[in-house]
């Protein structure tokens, strides 16, 4: 028997779907887009707890704890209908935060943090160069939702606000502090959705022993239209499972810089989507 010759009653035991996506809506309504707006221009972040549905969040949370049991990386959890069902809920924060209509940009992971020094990515702006229009309108931003609790023990955000930051507006800006007394810790209940523009200083720090495993993922939105480099999806982005695969191959290789994670730890990337293919295609 192969190893994942199990994996249709596997899924369908965690009450995971592929291809058969459900609409949801958020938890609570959302702060007045001026808020939000304002907000992010301000410190260059965002912290909405207790936006995502507590049954969506478990279902998220099922998919990636699926690929890890089975060995494959957190981004595996692409694969499912869940984390999927997360854009629509989360383009409308982005619209409010950029102040128009976006689209989401090809640029997803998802993390599960857990074991001794395991940690998020180091410190880094996810791209300064674009976070800006040339009238210093935001241009593009990141989504990342808490899938368990973040805690300052097993992982959570750390950010440098965007007010002590020198660099801010650089678009070659470096990854290093400029006030060390600014930094903020961002612990998160599972259910919150904080965001971030793409020059805001951030990183996840490493974990303790014995703590529970913070898990979350991460998605990216810019303005419609705008013009950047990057491919770029609608909204209602729903890829059926081929494409899903493949957009998974093309992070792993994408993120390699950030993950820190040796070759070895993608070797079951492979056989777990293909078992995924023959069961579900």
């Amino acid at each position: 028997m192969g190893m994942h010759d199990d994996i249709e009653a596997a899924v369908r035991a965690a009450g995971l779907t592929i291809g058969a996506p459900r609409a949801w809506s958020l938890a609570r309504e959302l702060p007045a887009a001026e808020a939000i707006a304002g907000e992010l221009r301000g410190d260059g972040y965002l912290d909405l707890p207790g936006l995502i549905p507590p049954a969506l969040v478990a279902e998220c949370r099922a998919a990636i704890e699926l690929c890890v049991a089975r060995g494959a990386p957190a981004v595996c959890g692409f694969a499912f209908d869940a984390l999927w069902q997360l854009v629509p809920l989360l383009a409308p924060i982005a619209a409010c935060g950029l102040g128009c209509p976006v689209e989401v940009l090809d640029s997803f992971w998802a993390w599960h943090v857990h074991g001794e020094s395991a940690r998020g990515w180091p410190p880094h702006r996810d791209r300064p160069e674009r976070a800006f229009t040339p009238e210093r309108d935001l241009a593009s931003m990141t989504l990342w939702v808490a899938l368990s609790d973040a805690t300052v023990r097993n992982g959570c955000i750390y950010v440098a606000p965007a007010p002590w930051d020198y660099e801010y507006y650089n678009p070659q800006a470096r990854h290093m502090v400029s006030s060390m007394q600014h930094i903020r810790a961002l612990p998160a209940t599972a259910g919150t959705v904080m965001g971030w523009t793409h020059a805001l200083l951030h990183w996840g720090t490493a974990a303790a022993a014995n703590e529970p495993a913070r898990i979350s993922v991460g998605f990216e939105f810019v303005r419609a239209g705008y013009d950047t480099s990057d491919e770029r999806f609608p909204t209602q982005i729903f890829p059926g499972l081929a494409d899903r695969c493949a957009i998974i191959g093309a992070q792993i290789t994408k993120y390699r810089h950030m993950h820190e994670l040796p070759d070895a730890a993608f070797a079951p990337v492979s056989p777990f989507l293909g078992a995924l293919r023959r069961a579900f295609d």
